[in-house]
């Protein structure tokens, strides 16, 4: 392997096809796609054009209020098109024309779920068909939640690509077992975009709040409430600390039953200590959610990658984190954050203690900082570009 150096660009002007959600898309994904467009459209000699959805989820699929939020879309900035349906496979075909009339060097889509994976997947083979190359932003090889149909759909997308951008070694390895071949660049994900502290990589730390003196009190658990994000493992955690100034702020659509969630609360006897917000939260509230903590805690029973660590790190917060691969791997334990020995409200419940006592040090927001200077949007886009011009498999971590 080859470590990524100034192979970018060439000089030469490349056009890049990116196809997937961008805003007003409100998913983890979407934002994404859409930072990485605007990174590359940065750059001065990327040309890029952007084909995304009209219709992402079948209602039937997708157990939130709406998939779409109020934020503008790409089309003032970059050249996109809205016409692609999931369901629709004429829409489909009318993809494969607009990238055969576009022509470009790469066509970059992302593989998170099983779903869009026959979408994507049926458009990533027809595109390599008419000899088009194609990369994959890889977020998960194979679902959280168990299926092997929806493992199988994962797979077939992802073996519709001729290289993988991937967020962790883990990530890397599977693709490895599953495709020999395989072609990949790691780099982490990166510092998000869409609040103040975050709007380009040279503003890493500088707008973080001061550091506090005393012991912190707030951890937050932010996004999607799912089976496999642990929110019970978070909750039990908090019950058994008997500090009861510790509190537990719980941000993100339900798509579980919040009745479930609120009975459960009540069990525990912990409803003055934890606040719950089931509801989508657009960037401004969630900037002050993060303000406020003191630390973000992702109780994960499976995960590849996470989109809310780089998020914590966007403001300076440590993390509290399952001990897996995706996550292990982006965290300083002692330093950016700390890792349960056990997945156990008991081992989460006394690793928040210890993680509290320090997270608003400096010692802790300077390696915060530090390790955001590896996770930048233009590192990231450079990645997928060094992929498409060095001939060995390129990787950056």
């Amino acid at each position: 392997m080859s470590e990524l150096g100034s192979r970018v660009g060439g000089g030469e002007t490349k056009s890049v096809l990116i196809v997937g959600p961008v805003s007003p898309f409100r998913s983890s994904i979407a934002t994404h796609m859409t930072a990485l467009a605007e990174e590359l459209g940065s750059m001065t000699d990327i040309k890029v054009s952007v084909i995304s959805f009209k219709t992402l989820y079948p209602s039937w699929l997708f157990p939130g209020e709406s998939d779409l939020g109020s934020g503008d879309s790409l089309a003032s900035t970059q050249k996109t098109d809205y016409s692609l349906s999931s369901i629709n496979p004429l829409s489909w075909i009318r993809v494969i024309r607009k990238a055969r009339d576009l022509n470009p060097d790469i066509v970059i889509l992302p593989l998170w779920s099983f779903f869009p994976a026959i979408c994507l997947g049926w458009i990533a083979s027809q595109c390599r068909k008419h000899g088009l190359k194609v990369t994959t932003v890889v977020h998960n090889v194979a679902d959280h939640e168990k299926g092997r149909i929806k493992s199988l759909l994962l797979h077939y997308q992802a073996g519709a690509s001729d290289d993988y951008l991937v967020h962790s070694k883990a990530t890397a390895e599977r693709l490895s077992t599953l495709f020999s071949t395989a072609r990949y660049a790691i780099h982490p994900l990166p510092i998000g975009r869409g609040y103040p502290i975050q709007l380009n990589d040279s503003l890493i730390g500088v707008d973080r709040d001061p550091p506090k003196t005393e012991p912190g009190t707030n951890v937050l658990f932010f996004g999607l409430i799912r089976a496999y994000k642990g929110l019970d493992i978070a909750m039990e955690a908090i019950a058994l600390i008997e500090n009861e100034s510790i509190t537990l702020t719980v941000a993100g659509e339900a798509w579980l039953n919040l009745r479930d969630i609120e009975a459960h609360i009540e069990h525990l006897g912990i409803t003055d200590r934890i606040t719950v917000i089931p509801k989508y939260v657009d960037d401004k509230e969630a900037e002050g959610l993060f303000r406020n903590c003191d630390l973000v805690v992702l109780p994960y029973r499976a995960i590849s990658s996470s989109g809310v660590l780089p998020l914590a790190y966007a403001f300076g917060k440590p993390v509290v984190a399952s001990n897996l691969p995706g996550l292990v791997e982006q965290i300083e334990h002692g330093s950016t954050g700390w890792i349960a020995p056990e997945y156990s409200p008991h081992s989460f419940a006394k690793t928040i203690e210890e993680g509290l006592l320090v997270a608003n040090s400096e010692k802790i927001k300077s390696a915060i900082e530090r390790k955001a200077t590896s996770m930048t949007w233009r590192t990231y886009a450079e990645s997928i570009l060094a992929l498409n011009s060095d001939p060995t498999t390129v990787q950056q971590q």
